[in-house]
């Protein structure tokens, strides 16, 4: 049985650079690795438009290049040996990881608007 895990970051510029929170998703991502075989899970991450430029229904943060990250890098190193990493664009972009074990090829286009790497 395959576990969903959502993982969300919220935009919060007031009180503390964006910065701080993703280097705290980044701390729990790892956390999350160091004690849980995930090889089956499949993440959501929320709020895409934090770490990059895209064609974003909602557009793109106007507050980006001052609170938020300048790519998702971080996510890869993680996940690219054992999950597609699927981005889309739909509100202010999310990105779905699906286990390499799941067949993606027939359903993900009618889950989001966006790419397959």
């Amino acid at each position: 049985m395959k576990q969903l895990l959502f993982i969300f970051t919220f935009v919060c510029c007031t009180l503390f650079c964006q910065a701080q929170s993703i280097a705290q998703i980044k701390k729990e991502l790892e956390t999350i690795l160091k004690y849980k075989d995930i090889k089956n899970d499949i993440f959501v991450i929320d709020d895409l438009w934090i770490y990059e430029e895209g064609p974003y229904e909602g557009g793109n943060w106007d507050k980006r290049s001052t609170c938020g990250a300048d790519n998702i890098d971080f996510v890869n190193d993680l996940f690219e040996d054992t999950h597609y990493i699927i981005k889309s664009y739909a509100a202010q972009g999310f990105i779905i990881l699906f286990p390499l074990s799941f067949d993606i090829t027939s359903d993900v286009q009618n889950l989001v608007v966006g790419e397959i790497f």
